[in-house]
């Protein structure tokens, strides 16, 4: 009796629906908020940051800083977390593809990476390991969902190609600099994601 009323009340078609708008609206919050809130406090640790350049200075001297710390280390450690919950979203909300399932563990792994960054600071023996997974991850995980991207939403495939400048920025003799346009291009794969996300009506869950 208490399962049929709950057939009549919650619709199986209807349950299945609730769920997908419930991690469409996490997932576009997540990958909109993280960005949002990196940028916004990033330059807020750069302005109580002296001196600061792109030229001169890695993103990762804003942790260490007296009056850019509070900042930047907060910045990350909640871009981190949105950035675990973004990649549940997306293996929740897109098709269950091999390069979806494992493109998602590789993006929760760079958000992990990404807050022990914060929690690592600088001037820790072990932040440039920290550092060195999370653009590793990140970018694999940007082409892998790039890949994934292909078979339903052609257009946006082409966001994969973002993962690929993150490596190539560091190859080139660019130093700090090249951090900067690395988290760029994650920042704008980020807002991507977000947009596909919010515009995305199809339910392959």
């Amino acid at each position: 009796m208490g399962e049929q009323f709950l057939v009549q009340v919650f619709p199986p078609h209807q349950t299945t629906k609730t769920i997908y708008m419930n991690w469409k609206m996490i997932g576009t919050f997540s990958a909109f908020l993280g960005a949002v809130i990196f940028v916004a406090l990033t330059i807020l640790a750069v302005v109580n940051y002296p001196g600061y350049s792109v030229y001169s200075n890695f993103l990762s001297d804003l942790g260490t800083g007296e009056n850019s710390a509070v900042f930047f280390n907060i910045a990350v450690m909640i871009s981190g977390t949105a950035a675990v919950v973004l990649s549940i979203a997306l293996n929740k909300i897109f098709s269950k593809s091999n390069e979806c399932k494992l493109a998602s563990i590789i993006l929760a792994i760079a958000g992990i990476s990404l807050v022990g960054i914060g929690v690592f600071t600088e001037n820790h023996p072990i932040h440039s390991s920290i550092s060195a997974l999370f653009f590793a991850c990140i970018s694999a995980s940007m082409i892998l969902f790039g890949i994934s991207f292909r078979k339903d939403h052609s257009r946006w495939y082409v966001f994969s190609i973002l993962g690929i400048l993150v490596p190539v920025f560091f190859l080139l003799d660019v130093k700090s600099l090249a951090e900067h346009l690395a988290i760029s291009s994650v920042l704008i794969w980020s807002f991507a994601v977000g947009s596909l996300i919010y515009r995305k009506a199809d339910i392959t869950i």
